[in-house]
């Protein structure tokens, strides 16, 4: 069982990612507009603090999206296999995308380590370019981390499957709006 405080936390910066982009180019937009005398420079260094925060988000939502099997995938070929033939082929795609992950991970490492040895500055914010970039290892590690999860409850029996059944989430969400 994985400890409580991860899965919170792990909610908690979800809830923080999506805001705080929105909340800064709305923020931004209402100064300008409202107070032109105060705040009438360019809104570049906004775009640039919302593209890096939504990357940000992408990156730490990937892995949230394993953890509630939100993904879309294709399971026609998979429902025709035994509960036995749908765990191995779960645990055969988890383990190929761990493998990805862990790729991608050792590029992201590497981006980050030329980017700190380079000691590039951003464009328009006063941030060594490092810095945003940092979330290539941090959300590819959390991604590894929730498909060792996954494969953890697959071998464990708790899991049939890696995805979450779409149609079937859509009639217990029906029948609890229903009733």
């Amino acid at each position: 069982m994985i400890p409580f405080h991860v899965n919170s936390n792990h909610e908690s910066f979800r809830r923080r990612f999506y805001c705080f982009p929105s909340c800064c180019h709305d923020a931004h937009y209402i100064l300008s507009s409202r107070c032109p005398l105060f705040f009438n420079d360019s809104a570049v260094w906004v775009l640039e603090l919302t593209t890096y925060l939504f990357a940000w988000l992408v990156l730490f939502g990937m892995s949230y999206g394993v953890r509630v099997g939100a993904h879309i995938g294709v399971d026609a070929v998979t429902r025709l296999l035994p509960s036995k033939g749908q765990r191995i082929l779960a645990i055969v795609t988890a383990l190929l995308c761990m493998t990805y992950c862990v790729l991608l991970f050792i590029g992201g490492i590497n981006y980050v380590g030329i980017m700190y040895d380079l000691g590039i500055e951003s464009e328009d914010l006063p941030i060594k370019q490092w810095m945003p970039y940092s979330i290539l290892p941090i959300g590819l590690a959390l991604l590894l981390f929730r498909f060792a999860q996954v494969i953890f409850n697959l071998f464990k029996g708790a899991e049939v499957q890696m995805l979450a059944d779409e149609a079937q989430n859509a009639i217990k969400e029906h029948k609890k709006y229903v009733n």
